[in-house]
């Protein structure tokens, strides 16, 4: 094999593993493009990967058998992954909020079916959701991401991954921060539900002759109603904080798996 056919081979075997990463992130981010159809999502992790391609330093050589190549990939997927889960767990926090709160205003029943969740939601997650994804586009968390996944090839070039295990422990604090997260949202708009739901037990228990069951849905969803267009503001505050915070995770995220 020549010196043109090795370059070749190089050049090819990089384009795949660049292009592995940009997918993974592509794949799971739940940015701008996640309903957009599957020939423009392509479009775009070949013009990213473009981009990338030869943008930082010196070309590294890809040698060795095919499951040396295997496993280079699989350790791309796994940092492109990471890298759009980060903003996923984002819009993740926001659900648990949703999940809550749809419960607490007697809309727990009311399920729809979401494309950009693969999968049913109720009425108020769904809003939140896409109230994330509309403040993440508005505060460029989608340029955030975009310019992290191209700057890990100056940090981690494709191929030198050579172990992503460290991404797992990073990948479940992140989890946890998550869940934290998304209580801290709706924990006022639960307490102040919780506190109606009770108040109109007492009602009914201090006046039974009063049909409780037939006005207890309409009040608690209307004080759900305007308690949430109340706290969309500090909600949306508090989301775009978290986005915030999405450059130095990637950053963490990328650090972990390059080499000492």
């Amino acid at each position: 094999m020549n010196g043109l056919e090795l370059l070749i081979r190089n050049e090819a075997a990089l384009l795949v593993l660049e292009a592995i990463r940009v997918s993974g992130m592509i794949i799971v981010a739940p940015l701008g493009w996640t309903q957009a159809p599957n020939r423009v999502k392509a479009a775009l992790v070949l013009l990213l990967t473009l981009a990338a391609h030869g943008e930082f330093g010196t070309t590294p050589v890809i040698d060795g058998p095919l499951e040396g190549l295997a496993y280079r990939a699989a350790g791309e997927m796994a940092l492109g992954v990471a890298i759009g889960f980060v903003p996923r767990l984002i819009v993740a926090a926001v659900e648990i909020a949703g999940e809550q709160i749809g419960p607490m205003m007697g809309l727990g029943v009311a399920q729809i079916f979401d494309p950009s969740a693969h999968g049913s939601q109720n009425v108020i997650t769904s809003i939140l959701r896409n109230l994330a994804v509309l403040l993440g586009c508005l505060v460029g968390l989608h340029r955030v991401v975009i310019g992290a996944v191209i700057g890990s090839f100056r940090a981690v070039p494709a191929g030198t991954i050579q172990s992503s295990s460290n991404l797992t422990e990073l990948v479940l604090a992140l989890t946890s921060e998550t869940i934290v997260t998304g209580v801290k949202l709706a924990i006022p708009l639960i307490a102040v539900l919780l506190v109606t739901q009770v108040a109109l037990a007492f009602v009914s228990r201090a006046a039974p002759a009063m049909q409780v069951f037939s006005i207890g849905f309409a009040v608690t969803l209307a004080v759900g109603a305007m308690l949430l267009i109340a706290t969309l503001p500090d909600m949306s505050y508090d989301v775009v904080a978290e986005m915030s915070r999405a450059g130095e995770r990637i950053e963490a995220l990328v650090l972990a798996v390059k080499e000492p």
